[in-house]
């Protein structure tokens, strides 16, 4: 018999794993062994620590995580060895994480991940306790997440999300904020240009981190602020669309946000799903955005509380609330939904890279404008939309569509009606090819955006594409129709065969 144990890379000597004599010594090795451990002796410890029993947990990590024979027989070997006793956890991702994750809640976790579970696993240097500590020593979270996942390993990405999720949930010296792991996220700018398979999966990876750790009873982290206003479950499913709106201080708008769509009954798609019944076009974003940016000095904030659009069936719900220079949206059909957020001068947005978000955008900016200018004039209500009862301070004002609503998206739909062009061209991000752009054109970009622009993206500003007719034309416009039934009535018309 072999003398050792090969479990991701690293050889464990059997004579070390043997139960030592309880002292302070032996303690302290066995706490150095689980934090130099690879993902599959830490999905070992957390199966033992769950189950007791090395039987049923070669079941839970064969089960749970799909772990070949011979790489679950010795990962409950090392993690029997090591483990520092039974833990009340019905799942090994909640063990490891510190948190109550349910065995439901830890199938769409892992679900949400990429790869397939090989016969080993990532090596201890990429995925273990204290790699994540010299990631967060480095600020380089995002490359270990990119790494995992180049590796191919599901439970090894599963175990590295626990392991950071542990570190967002504590409260001691070594925790982690929220705004680092957002900082990690590859890809949360809206530009032209889609994040690539690893980098949509090493963002999977941090959410499905942050997801847990919002499970904790110390609620969810928002970056200076932690907010407690709904069960943890709510929590858990709302957080991998939090994630990437959160800054280093946090917005009283996306509290607010959250506060209303909690007070409405509002839930939110898995990443992956839209919960639109149209496909993304980002013409029609762009158009949305065009039309915002010609008419900013005009959108005006005028309430305090929360906006709601309550839609219909076929089309799309907003919510919407406001700081001094972002907006903040939940966006959706039959109450599930996604979170989007636009800078209120540019109207770039940013959130997961997502199916549904590149639409959601263009609903969350034509609602805005619909907000700021007909409704801000008319509060109870155009010939666009019906103020409804029922309304208040957390849950915001209630509006409906009206039968000219309808009208004006029917036509748009099937091109007897047509929004008039925009006159001014939104800032945006132009790729070069193998261009390289100048220092001037990138300082104009928000260091939000920039720092995840291409070496060969350049930013161009806005600029004027027509003349004082045309701002006429769209000003009359938008004064009698609605700019979100448009957004609705184009998205329609992209789609008809």
């Amino acid at each position: 018999m072999s003398t050792t144990i090969r479990l991701d890379g690293a050889d464990w000597d059997r004579e070390l794993l043997q139960k030592p004599v309880a002292s302070l010594e032996s303690a302290q090795l066995r706490a150095d062994q689980r934090r130099s451990a690879g993902p599959s002796a830490l999905l070992g410890v957390a199966a033992i620590a769950c189950t007791g029993d090395p039987s049923r947990a070669r079941a839970m990590v064969q089960g749970d995580f799909d772990l070949p024979k011979a790489r679950a027989r010795d990962s409950v070997k090392v993690g029997a060895a090591i483990c520092d006793g039974h833990r009340a956890s019905n799942t090994a991702l909640g063990y490891l994480a510190g948190v109550k994750v349910s065995e439901r809640q830890q199938a769409k976790l892992i679900a949400m991940l990429t790869g397939v579970a090989l016969k080993t696993g990532a090596s201890p240097t990429l995925v273990s306790s204290a790699a994540v500590e010299r990631s967060v020593a480095s600020r380089a979270i995002g490359r270990l997440a990119r790494k995992a996942v180049r590796f191919g390993d599901r439970p090894s990405q599963a175990a590295l999300a626990a392991l950071l999720a542990s570190r967002l949930g504590s409260a001691g010296v070594r925790r982690i904020g929220a705004p680092l792991l957002t900082s990690g996220l590859a890809h949360t700018f809206m530009g032209p240009r889609r994040s690539s398979s690893v980098q949509s999966a090493s963002d999977r990876l941090l959410v499905a981190a942050y997801a847990m750790s919002a499970l904790s009873t110390r609620g969810l982290d928002l970056g200076s602020e932690r907010w407690h206003g709904a069960p943890g479950d709510w929590r858990y499913r709302a957080a991998p669309w939090v994630l990437p709106l959160i800054d280093e201080k946090t917005s009283s708008a996306l509290i607010q946000l959250l506060d209303a769509a909690r007070a409405r009954g509002l839930s939110f798609v898995a990443p992956g799903s839209s919960p639109f019944v149209h496909t993304d076009s980002r013409d029609v974003t762009e158009y949305m955005r065009n039309v915002a940016v010609g008419q900013a000095s005009a959108l005006t904030k005028w309430t305090d509380w929360p906006t709601w659009f309550g839609g219909d069936p076929n089309g799309a719900q907003v919510l919407l609330t406001q700081d001094d220079n972002y907006a903040y949206a939940w966006v959706g059909r039959r109450k599930q939904g996604q979170l989007i957020a636009f800078d209120t001068t540019d109207f770039i947005g940013w959130g997961l890279d997502e199916p549904g978000t590149e639409q959601a955008m263009a609903y969350a900016v034509g609602w805005y404008v619909d907000v700021s200018i007909s409704l801000r004039l008319n509060p109870a209500g155009t010939s666009a939309f019906r103020r409804t009862a029922g309304g208040s301070k957390t849950g915001g004002i209630n509006y409906k569509p009206t039968p000219s609503y309808v009208g004006q998206r029917a036509g748009v739909a099937l091109g007897t009606h047509s929004p008039p062009k925009p006159h001014m061209r939104a800032a945006h991000v132009r790729n070069l090819g193998q261009g390289n752009p100048s220092d001037e054109a990138l300082s104009h970009a928000h260091a939000k955006y920039r720092s995840q622009m291409g070496p060969h993206d350049t930013w161009v500003r806005r600029a004027t594409v027509g003349g004082a007719s045309t701002q006429k034309a769209m000003k009359t416009h938008l004064s009698k129709h609605s700019a979100l039934a448009d957004a609705l009535g184009l998205m329609d018309r992209s789609s008809i065969p």
